[in-house]
């Protein structure tokens, strides 16, 4: 898992440790305080490289093993974005997609905004 994953799984970490062993920078990312159990989450780089839960009766358990395969992002960029046979829409049967048009109004001129009030000074003022 990277950090983002982590964050989305567990939230924010409540502390962080960083600190080296054998020439390998890591941050420690440390879950919950005694006497619950207490997690800390070992980050070598981007990825998670360890994980070691202590629990309330003692025990130590610790994982090292890669439990998630994450896709590449240079291989998920390449691949289109498959689109599902029965993929909800708005337009009625045999409508046809818009064609596509460029950002902004005619001829690439920002869109105009809503209709303008005179302010008391006399100047338009956006509603």
């Amino acid at each position: 898992m990277n950090r983002e994953m982590v964050i989305y799984a567990k939230g924010r970490p409540p502390k962080k440790l960083r600190e080296h062993a054998d020439e390998v920078e890591y941050e420690e990312w440390i879950y919950g305080e005694p006497p619950q159990d207490v997690d800390f989450v070992r980050f070598v780089g981007e990825e998670v490289a360890r994980v070691e839960t202590m629990k309330v009766g003692g025990q130590k358990e610790i994982r090292t093993e890669r439990e998630v395969d994450l896709p590449t992002t240079a291989v998920a960029a390449d691949k289109p974005q498959e689109r599902p046979v029965n993929a909800p829409t708005l337009r009625r049967p045999g409508e046809d997609m818009p064609e596509a048009r460029p950002a902004g109004g005619v001829n690439g001129t920002p869109p105009m905004s809503g209709p303008q009030r005179p302010d008391p000074g006399g100047n338009p003022v956006p509603n």
